[in-house]
């Protein structure tokens, strides 16, 4: 199987006693890694803190694709080891300053998409569309797991792209996050996704890679 670039295996889907073994598979199929940076309030669940991320990257060297879902992104960004070449995603809705941080991040040599919330709309983004690299559109709840895509999102996809191409910013970055499966995965490219978060519907079965499930995913991809 190729490197694909536009695929990120999400760690917090990973079970953490294979992992290290996982991560050499990571390196020869995926660019990027994408971890979750969950605080418990501004979404249930609590992951990857500062230790566990800066870990990751001394057992891979890879670069790495981070989403805070945090109440605090000004303050916990900081305590994360980002580098020149790192994704990073920010839940819009948690921002108090988004150019400030998104100028402090782009000074690291980082890219900034910003993340939206099921509900959150694409008015959210009026004033930010020329400071950012990208756009994470979330198919599901962030934090809950086990969740079908929203019907409504793979619209949502092509809002976003439409939007992109209407300000003309037609090669920005347009991620999607949440039950990208092979059932969803090609109207979700045709919409206009270029970037994929990859966890159980794609990649993982009881915590621990499926490459039967991952190469049949690669190939619906494929397919026109």
């Amino acid at each position: 199987m190729l490197k694909q670039n536009g695929f990120m295996p999400s760690v917090m889907c990973s079970n953490m006693r294979s992992l290290e073994r996982d991560m050499v598979f990571y390196q020869e199929q995926f660019s990027y890694l994408h971890i979750d940076v969950c605080d418990g309030h501004f979404c249930p669940n609590i992951a990857a803190g500062p230790d566990i991320a800066n870990t990751l990257r001394e057992i891979a060297p890879m670069q790495m694709d981070y989403h805070f879902m945090t109440t605090d992104p000004e303050r916990i960004i900081p305590l994360f080891d980002i580098r020149r070449g790192d994704q990073v995603s920010i839940q819009i809705e948690s921002l108090s300053a988004p150019s400030v941080l998104i100028r402090k991040l782009h000074d690291k040599g980082a890219d900034v998409l910003l993340a939206l919330k099921p509900a959150t709309p694409l008015s959210g983004l009026e004033y930010l569309w020329q400071h950012i690299d990208g756009i994470n559109v979330m198919m599901i709840e962030p934090g809950y797991g086990k969740q079908n895509a929203q019907e409504e999102m793979f619209r949502k996809i092509a809002d976003v792209r439409d939007e992109a191409v209407r300000r003309g910013f037609g090669g920005m970055k347009i991620q999607v996050d949440g039950n990208v499966s092979m059932q969803h995965v090609r109207k979700m490219k045709k919409n206009g996704a270029n970037q994929f978060v990859l966890g159980t519907s794609a990649l993982f079965t009881d915590g621990y890679i499926d490459v039967k499930k991952y190469s049949e995913f690669t190939e619906v991809f494929a397919e026109k």
